[in-house]
């Protein structure tokens, strides 16, 4: 999609995900909207928005949302996994000193990702694909966890 590089879509992901995580904070002050009626709202937007502009770029068609078992799986997984997560984020963004600070948190699940997936590779490689891991990123992961630790110290 786009063209770009995965760091460049990173950016941008990451650049459209602070207007949400800033509008928490600020619907609740100014319009005691709750926490998790904007994670509601904003989630129907993606519903609603994603297979519209996916189908109009032609990055995903009809035939690529047949429910399948593994389709199936990622669902039960969203509805179990991706609420709780959703929704236990969004509480914590709207009550945190900081908005941020809940998300370093959560994105902190890219650590663990990262040192698995390698694992996953090695251990299930039926079922993984191997997975890069160099010392340059073992430190940039290890840097992630030590800003972490200092979040929680500091707590």
């Amino acid at each position: 999609m786009l063209g770009i590089s995965w760091a460049a879509k990173s950016l941008i992901a990451t650049l459209c995900l602070v207007p949400f995580l800033l509008a928490i904070g600020f619907l609740g002050r100014n319009y005691q909207v709750r926490a998790e009626a904007t994670m509601i709202w904003y989630f129907f937007g993606i519903v609603i928005g994603a297979p519209i502009v996916m189908w109009r770029l032609n990055i995903i068609n009809g035939s690529d949302l047949a429910l399948t078992m593994p389709h199936f799986a990622v669902l039960l997984m969203g509805m179990v996994l991706g609420v709780a997560s959703n929704i236990l984020l969004v509480q914590a963004i709207s009550v945190a000193p900081n908005p941020g600070l809940p998300m370093a948190f959560v994105n902190s699940a890219s650590v663990i990702a990262f040192m698995l997936a390698p694992v996953l590779g090695i251990l299930l490689p039926r079922y993984f694909d191997q997975a890069r891991f160099d010392i340059y990123q073992f430190v940039g992961i290890v840097l992630t966890v030590v800003g972490i630790s200092l979040i929680m110290l500091k707590r």
